[in-house]
């Protein structure tokens, strides 16, 4: 009876400690980097079931148009697949919701748009700061935070939300660069959850994922973006 005992309350232990780590889990906030020339920065945010990008000053969702003005539809083959329409459709001041903020899908865009590494640094937050960090760029808080910010100022923007969550953010610097905001994150201590390239596992998989479900083929890569079709309907 004392075993069963035991048992039971180490299985109760577990259990809530279980529900602890999904609540800690629940609300994530992942700082973006993208280094290169001119490089950027951003935000991804995970809270109650939902989610976010936050793309200061930035471009995301008109990667194939861009690529369509300078290149042939073949070159430009790499992005086929991805909603582009659903992803411009939800561009409000600067943030995504929902499926087109997905993270992964944002990190291969990047890359196959040619940027060569992306860093990304994940934290829990809860509780009054995650409503917050929700608030500031989707909620009642937007209004007077404004993520609509102007080209060229996605570090400053970023810096500045994540001061306003204060914690191990309050003082942080405002510098320009991504490059820079690398080393801020490095002086507060955090470190790289992920570094992604092109030929990242997670990145592959994504990018092979949201070709699938688009009914194309497998691409296989060469050379960076170079891409190798077998025919036309590959595309």
């Amino acid at each position: 009876m004392h075993r069963l005992t035991i048992r039971a309350v180490s299985i109760a232990s577990l259990w809530l400690c279980s529900i602890g780590l999904a609540i800690a889990a629940e609300s994530v906030m992942t700082v973006v980097i993208v280094y290169g020339a001119p490089g950027h920065s951003a935000v991804h945010l995970q809270h109650k079931g939902q989610q976010l990008y936050w793309d200061p000053g930035g471009e995301y969702g008109t990667e194939r148009d861009d690529c369509l003005k300078e290149s042939t539809e073949k070159y430009c083959a790499r992005f086929a697949g991805f909603p582009w329409a659903k992803i411009k459709a939800a561009r409000q001041d600067d943030v995504f919701l929902g499926e087109a903020a997905d993270l992964m899908q944002l990190i291969s865009v990047y890359h196959l748009d040619g940027d060569e590494k992306i860093k990304i640094y994940r934290f829990d937050i809860n509780g009054t700061v995650a409503n917050k960090a929700w608030s500031l760029l989707a909620g009642p808080l937007a209004e007077d935070f404004d993520p609509d910010r102007e080209p060229m100022f996605c570090v400053k923007g970023v810096t500045e939300f994540l001061e306003e969550l204060g914690g191990q953010f309050k003082g942080i610097d405002h510098p320009w660069y991504p490059s820079e905001l690398g080393d801020e994150m490095a002086r507060i201590g955090a470190k790289p959850s992920d570094i992604f390239t092109l030929y990242h596992p997670k990145v592959d998989q994504a990018i092979q994922q949201i070709r699938q479900k688009a009914g194309l083929k497998p691409k296989q890569f060469v050379n960076d973006w170079d891409v190798v079709e077998t025919d036309e309907s590959a595309l």
